[in-house]
């Protein structure tokens, strides 16, 4: 019998009396739909095969319009498991879930997922539904409601966090698809529901400002924040919205007005929930929507915070569905989208990727509604809800690295810009390739690290692909291979777990990948053997590294669509003398823009990248150059002072490497990782000739509490 407790009173069952036709019958019901993983057939009269039962998927006609894939499969299923999700539950009105006695317009998920959704699918005359039921139930108070259309559920007026549908809405459809009319239609609904939400915090107060939700469901054992510091989040973020869409429009009066309430809004904020260097109860959501607002007192401090934060959890989610979904791009807003990265790609609990790496129920094909779902309760635990999928937004945004410039709208100027080198020399994903249809046509990046060194990891029973890309020679040497639990990333490095690791693991990988431009291995025990007596993980799997013949090198492709024109940025790496070209012709050699490439018009300088200015075309660019200095490894103990320089003539350009904590595994883990580390070193750093950081817990911003575990600063670097 399959298992359907978590649909509650849904009844989630057809019964159909055959009536006897020999040349076979159809049934599909007509006035109903139901979702489910695993349909369960009982009466049938004979043997049935997998051809007699047939499952449609039944979704709102909206046409698939992005595309994203990586060279790391983790990130592909996560993608899978967002577009087929969110297809699912767009049924006339976004739904909440799609198979339990609910699957209502809960306007929460609906705007933490418009982003997404509107990078993958055509949403442009769904969302101008939605926004007409919203507007249908809209108060002459200007109150906007939780579930739209409004019945059984929710409450009037909305929590601000759930009302924020309706300005979300309505500018993001404007950001992607350059609409102006649809901000013109909505722009005195938007400003009715933000004027009501005004009256009621003059009233209240920022710190009791009304509120019923909050960051729903975050991890267990992590506490929820206050739903008061959300709400007045989203009322702030509400401001901000409705100035940009009177600017928009040409109503400079209400842009000034709604401008003014932000900026008098944003100390009042702070005197609410900051205190002692923290917000609220100082989680991971209380640090990350500050920072997306650009508002905190103390911004070094609340990053160190975030980024410690996180450490301490493992490099794991403490958030709800709020957090979820700002965490991800405050992260690589504040160049941090190596740690960004390992959170995507993180198979443990809490994370995406833990939804079909658990070994506790069968792998998941869409979003879970709770991070802990297999050992939750049938109540309110549903396996297909899409309020965690913005995640989505940010392969786009910061992974396939396809955005536009501040005043565009509908891509007409957009922005190319892969991820830093932290990402494209250090992590495990070697290649990216994203596109979007505009409204001009299709806009796509597509990135590729080859040489250098590379690592590939893949679950038990997959198959693990190595590659050193179509320009880094041969794999020259296995560094690191173990089939079982094995530790740590790519970046920081790879270390065994003794208690679960196959000692076959580096043979088998050297005789399957050595002299090979690229090889394929097949992840069974079978092959590498049991990864020993005392291994207990459920999901095993294989990480490896290894080293190329060639230097590592990048190549950028580019399609900018016809009547748009874009801003390309190609890093830098850790070359000096660079030279890029597109295709076989130079556009930036000995520091300046080199002339002569169709299309392209100008190239600057800016930080550690070469920013190019071309129009509609297709493009491929490449980098080269001289190798730049690579320090030896540096270390000083707690309480001292690490000086460090580059040789005469030159000044940092990149961090390899940054660690302070202690070495000892049997250490708490926020004494062991301090997350702020290579931020800090960088901030102090970047762009001198020599640094001296101090090795304190203060410099670090430490939640450590012990005072007599030896820490370790350790430092490794580039110069140009």
């Amino acid at each position: 019998m399959i298992d359907t407790s978590n649909l509650r009173s849904a009844k989630a069952t057809d019964v159909y009396i055959l009536k006897g036709n020999s040349a076979g019958e159809y049934y599909t019901p007509r006035f109903t739909y139901h979702g489910f993983r695993f349909a369960e057939l009982t009466g049938y009269p004979g043997t049935p095969t997998a051809d007699d039962l047939v499952s449609i998927h039944l979704y709102s006609s909206v046409k698939k319009t992005g595309s994203i894939s990586f060279s790391y499969g983790e990130l592909n299923q996560i993608q899978h498991n967002v577009q087929y999700g969110q297809q699912s539950n767009l049924m006339s009105v976004p739904t909440d879930c799609d198979q339990r006695d609910e699957r209502l317009g809960w306007m929460g998920d609906a705007q933490l997922s418009a982003a997404e959704a509107l990078h993958n699918f055509d949403m442009g005359s769904f969302y101008t539904n939605f926004l007409q039921l919203i507007r249908d139930d809209q108060g002459t108070d200007g109150s906007v409601t939780d579930v739209v259309p409004f019945v059984r559920y929710g409450s009037r007026p909305a929590d601000p966090a759930w009302g924020a549908a309706y300005p979300m809405i309505v500018w993001e459809l404007y950001l992607v698809n350059g609409d102006v009319g649809i901000v013109r239609e909505h722009y005195g609904g938007v400003k009715a529901w933000i004027d009501l939400l005004t009256s009621k915090i003059d009233s209240s107060g920022f710190a009791n400002f009304y509120c019923y939700y909050g960051d729903w469901v975050p991890p267990p054992p992590a506490p929820r924040c206050s739903c008061h510091f959300t709400a007045a989040f989203y009322y702030l973020l509400g401001l901000s919205q409705l100035s940009d869409m009177a600017k928009v429009i040409g109503n400079n009066a209400d842009a000034t007005k709604y401008s003014s309430l932000y900026a008098s809004g944003v100390p009042k904020f702070n005197q609410a929930f900051y205190s002692n260097g923290k917000y609220d109860i100082g989680v991971q959501t209380t640090n990350v929507l500050p920072l997306y607002l650009g508002i905190t007192p103390n911004m070094t401090l609340t990053v160190n915070n975030l980024l410690n934060s996180i450490a301490a959890q493992g490099t794991h989610f403490d958030t709800g569905i709020i957090g979820t979904k700002y965490i991800m791009l405050v992260l690589s807003d504040i160049g941090r989208t190596d740690v960004a990265l390992k959170m995507a790609t993180s198979v443990t609990y809490p994370s995406w990727a833990y939804e079909f790496n658990q070994g506790l129920e069968a792998d998941a094909t869409t979003l879970w509604e709770l991070w802990d779902s297999p050992r939750e309760g049938p109540g309110m635990n549903s396996r297909n809800h899409i309020m965690f999928g913005s995640v989505s937004h940010w392969f786009y945004r910061n992974l396939a690295g396809i955005t536009q410039a501040p005043s565009s709208a509908g891509f007409s100027n957009s922005v190319i810009a892969p991820p830093d080198a932290n990402i494209l020399l250090n992590s495990v994903l070697t290649s990216v390739q994203g596109s979007i249809t505009t409204q001009y046509g299709v806009l796509s990046s597509s990135w590729t690290r080859s040489g250098g060194s590379q690592c590939s990891e893949a679950r038990q029973y997959s198959t693990l692909k190595l590659s050193c890309g179509p320009n880094g020679g041969s794999i020259s040497k296995i560094e690191f291979a173990s089939f079982g639990s094995p530790l740590g990333d790519c970046e920081s490095g790879y270390l065994l777990d003794d208690t679960c690791h196959s000692p076959s693991s580096r043979y088998v990988v050297e005789s399957a990948c050595l002299g090979k431009e690229e090889c394929e291995i097949e992840v069974h025990p079978a092959i590498f053997g049991p990864p020993g007596p005392e291994c207990s993980s459920p999901v095993r799997r294989l990480h490896v590294k290894a080293l190329c013949s060639a230097a590592a090198s990048f190549q950028l492709d580019v399609t900018i669509p016809v009547n748009t024109k874009s801003e390309v940025h190609v890093n830098k790496l850790t070359y000096t003398n660079v030279v890029v070209t597109e295709g076989s012709t130079t556009v930036w050699s000995n520091g300046k823009y080199v002339p002569g490439a169709p299309g392209i018009t100008d190239a600057v300088e800016r930080n550690n990248e070469i920013v190019i200015s071309a129009g509609s075309g297709s493009y491929k660019f490449s980098v080269s150059g001289t190798q730049q200095f690579l320090s030896e490894e540096f270390k000083t103990t707690a309480g001292n002072s690490l000086h460090v320089n580059c040789p005469t003539g030159l000044s940092f350009s990149h961090i390899k490497m940054a660690s302070y904590g202690t070495e000892d595994p049997a250490d708490p883990i926020e004494c062991r990782f301090t997350g702020s580390s290579k931020h800090v070193v960088e901030t102090l750093c970047l762009g001198k000739s020599s640094c001296s950081i101090l090795a304190a817990d203060s410099q670090f911003d430490s939640l450590c509490t012990s005072k007599e575990l030896k820490k370790l600063l350790r430092v490794q670097y580039y110069c140009s």
